[in-house]
C-alpha cells in the first residue's frame, strides 16, 4: 500500500509546484482545476483501493463512526463524541485511526492512580521537556489567546526525574515536546500485548502532564492539519471543546495562509468576535476521563481545559494513509481557500515522503514561531480593545454631562 501511495504524492506535489509556476504567469485556473482533479481521482482511487483490504471489523466501525456523524447533526449542543466498543477497535487494528469522525473509547481496564504514578515515574526517558506553572489569569474566555497556566519562555530540558519532582510539588508541568512514542508508554497500560496492532502505525507524539490545584485553560484553539490525533487519558480529567472542519466551512471561519508556520498549526485568523462566533456556532463538548481515548481526524479545532490533580495523557499522531486523502482533501478545502489548499497538499505530500526527524523539526520551530506571534497579536488586539473601551467610556461620559441641566452641573 506505501508503495502504491508514493507515485500519486509525487504526482500530486509536482502538480501543485507546477500550479505555482502557472499563477505567476496568471494562468492559474486551469492549474487549479487540474491539480484539485488529479487530487480528487488519487482520493477515489486510494481509497477503493484500501477498501479491499479493509477487514470487517474495520467497515463496521467506519459504517459506526458515519451514522453518529448522521445523529449529531441533528443533536443541539452541547454534544459529545460516541464511544464504540473497545472490541470493535481492537478487531480492526491501526485502521481504527484512519476513520473520517472522531469518536472515544474506554480502555479494557486501567491502572489505579498510584500505580500509575509509580510506573511513569520508572519510563525509559531520559529528559522531559518542562515549563513553570504562571500564575494567570487564564484567559479561558479568549479561545485564540495563548494559555498562561505555564511561561512560555522558560521551556527547559532536563532531566525525568528532577521533572517529576517539579511535578509533584506543582511548580512545573512536563511540556509537549514531539518525542514520545507508544514504545514509551506500553508499560503504563494493563494487557500492553492488545495495543501493538492497534498503535503500530502511530507516529511521535507529545507526553503532557501536570498537577494543578485548580482546573486551568491549558491549549488554545489549534488544529493538527497532517495527522489524525489519538489522545490517551492515563489519569486525571481533561475538557475539550471541538470544531468540525464542515462548521467551520459553513460560518466562514478563516484560517491563516500568510506562512508555513501558520498553516502547520492550522492557525485561526485572530479577530475581535471570533471566539464569540466560535462559542455560538455548533460544536462539542467532550470530556476525557481516566482511561479514555479520543481519536479525532485531522483538521479538527480544539480547545483544552485541564483539572486540577495529577493529570497525563499522551497524544499520538496517526501515520498517513491512501484511504485518508479523500477525506484530508475535503475537510483542507472547508476552512482553506483554493490556493491555501493547493499550499497545504504540497505540504502534506512533503511531510509524507520527507524523513520523521525533518518533519518533527520543522513542526517544532512552527509551533515555537505560532506562540510568538499570537503573543504579538493577542498584545496589540488588547492595546485595541484598551483605547476603544477608553473612548467608550468618555463617549459615555460626555452624554451623560449633556443630559444633565447646565444648573445642576456647578
Amino acid at each position: 500500500m506505501a508503495a502504491f501511495a508514493k507515485p500519486w504524492m509525487l504526482a500530486a506535489l509536482a502538480v501543485a509546484v507546477g500550479a505555482g509556476f502557472a499563477m505567476k504567469r496568471r494562468a492559474a485556473l486551469p492549474w487549479m482545476l487540474a491539480a484539485l482533479a488529479v487530487a480528487v481521482g488519487a482520493g477515489f482511487a486510494m481509497k477503493r483501493r484500501a477498501a479491499l483490504s479493509s477487514t470487517g471489523a474495520c467497515t463496521l466501525l467506519e459504517q459506526l463512526v458515519m451514522t453518529q456523524r448522521s445523529v449529531d447533526a441533528h443533536i443541539q449542543m452541547p454534544k459529545d463524541f460516541a464511544y464504540v466498543p473497545f472490541e470493535m477497535v481492537e478487531a480492526c487494528g491501526s485502521a481504527s485511526f484512519r476513520m473520517p469522525y472522531p469518536y472515544k473509547i474506554r480502555l479494557p481496564s486501567h491502572s489505579p492512580l498510584d500505580q500509575l504514578y509509580a510506573d511513569f515515574k520508572a519510563l525509559d526517558k531520559a529528559t522531559v521537556l518542562t515549563r513553570e506553572i504562571g500564575e494567570g489569569p487564564d484567559d479561558s474566555d479568549d479561545y485564540l489567546r495563548n494559555s498562561k497556566f505555564t511561561k512560555h519562555s522558560a521551556s527547559q530540558e532536563e532531566p525525568l526525574v528532577e521533572g517529576v519532582e517539579s511535578l509533584s510539588n506543582g511548580t512545573k508541568a512536563l511540556f509537549f515536546d514531539n518525542s514520545w512514542t507508544y514504545d514509551h508508554f506500553r508499560p503504563m497500560l494493563n494487557e500492553p500485548e492488545r495495543f501493538d496492532k492497534i498503535f503500530e502505525n502511530c507516529l511521535f507524539g507529545n507526553m503532557f502532564t501536570t498537577n494543578l490545584t485548580e482546573q486551568r485553560f491549558t491549549a488554545k484553539a489549534h488544529s493538527a492539519p497532517w495527522y489524525g490525533s489519538v489522545a490517551v487519558q492515563l489519569a486525571g480529567v481533561k475538557r475539550w471543546k471541538f470544531w468540525d472542519p464542515a462548521t467551520f466551512g459553513a460560518h466562514g471561519v478563516p484560517s491563516d495562509e500568510s506562512s508555513f508556520e501558520n498553516m502547520a498549526v492550522s492557525r485561526i485568523l485572530p479577530s475581535r468576535g471570533m471566539t464569540k462566533l466560535m462559542k455560538t456556532i455548533d460544536h462539542y463538548d467532550v470530556v476525557s476521563s481516566a482511561g479514555d481515548l479520543v481519536y479525532f481526524p485531522a483538521f479538527w479545532t480544539h480547545i483544552v481545559y485541564t483539572d486540577p490533580g495529577f493529570n497525563l495523557m499522551i497524544n499520538l499522531r496517526a501515520r498517513h494513509h491512501p484511504s485518508m486523502a479523500l477525506g484530508w482533501l475535503r475537510n483542507a478545502l472547508q476552512i482553506h481557500s483554493v490556493i491555501g489548499m493547493l499550499k497545504m497538499a504540497a505540504i502534506f505530500t512533503l511531510v509524507s515522503v520527507l524523513p520523521e526527524e525533518v518533519v518533527l523539526a520543522k513542526l517544532g520551530k512552527a509551533h515555537d514561531a505560532v506562540a510568538s506571534e499570537t503573543e504579538k497579536t493577542q498584545t496589540w488586539l488588547d492595546e485595541v480593545e484598551h483605547s476603544m473601551n477608553a473612548d467608550s467610556k468618555f463617549v459615555q461620559l460626555h452624554d451623560n454631562v449633556g443630559a444633565i441641566p447646565s444648573s445642576k452641573m456647578f
